[in-house]
């Protein structure tokens, strides 16, 4: 009867239970300028979502079990809105309570709550809320993570630096492609298993971190040097009617040879 008649429903079970070969990305590395400062870095993003049906074999426990979830929401909806707005002000409370009545009304399985990715310090906020802190069984909320490439001066060197394909951890340009076999590491390996209800990745070879890349740009000569090309691109056009169209600035330390910052602009 197990080997036949229920054989999909075991097949399912044993395939939620443990997951092998399952890759543990690295960290990448993070490049800095040459006094230590982070110009670019990895940061966790999360996208949060909200599972309003219960699934269970046991109709019987199912319908308890959904039961008990919709009465937790309905208690604490108040209290959850508002939270979500303290902690994300541009969705008002009374929108966050649009979102999670809509996606009652439809049973839906995967609502977004929010529409942009919010930041780890954000997400461990939104975890302390009632409902939303229990385990995504209990309480349906559940979320996605992915790793942004974040340059910490917003656009200064954005050119020199780079930029890579977040989704696939492939570099595009600049100093991140330049030195991307040192900054991407290496992959470790494991597997997932289901311990009290939870699903834990268990690590079988743990991942190997990319490596820091300290380079010769200084923040505050790059600064500097971005507002100036700037200023004369614009007096170039603006003031004396010229036509410059791209602009080049690089600062040498001529005792050492080092590039303390490299600018290039168009109009």
């Amino acid at each position: 009867w197990v080997m036949v008649f229920e054989r999909n429903y075991w097949g399912d079970v044993a395939s939620r239970s443990v997951t092998d070969s399952i890759p543990i990305p690295p960290r990448r590395g993070n490049i800095l300028s040459d006094d230590g400062q982070l110009m670019a870095s990895s940061v966790p993003q999360y996208t949060l979502f909200m599972d309003f049906m219960v699934s269970d074999r046991d109709e019987l426990r199912r319908m308890k079990a959904q039961e008990r979830r919709d009465t937790l929401l309905e208690k604490h909806m108040t209290e959850i809105c508002e939270g979500l707005h303290r902690i994300l002000p541009d969705k008002s409370a009374e929108d966050f309570r649009r979102t999670f009545e809509r996606g009652r009304a439809h049973k839906s399985r995967y609502c977004k709550i929010y529409p942009k990715r919010v930041s780890y310090a954000q997400y461990k906020e939104i975890k302390k809320l009632p409902v939303l802190c229990l385990s995504e069984n209990v309480g349906g909320f559940f979320t996605e993570s992915n790793i942004e490439r974040k340059k910490i001066f917003g656009s200064l060197a954005r050119r020199t630096l780079g930029d890579v394909y977040a989704k696939v951890d492939s570099a595009k340009n600049g100093i991140e492609l330049a030195y991307d076999e040192y900054l991407r590491g290496e992959p470790g390996l494991g597997h997932k298993k289901k311990v009290n209800n939870e699903h834990l990745t268990i690590v079988d070879v743990p991942a190997k971190d990319g490596m820091d890349v300290l380079t010769t740009l200084n923040v505050e000569i790059q600064d500097i040097a971005e507002k100036a090309l700037l200023d004369v691109l614009h007096k170039q056009n603006e003031v004396h009617g010229g036509d410059a169209r791209t602009g080049v600035v690089i600062v040498m330390e001529v005792a050492t040879g080092d590039i303390k910052a490299i600018v290039n602009m168009n109009r």
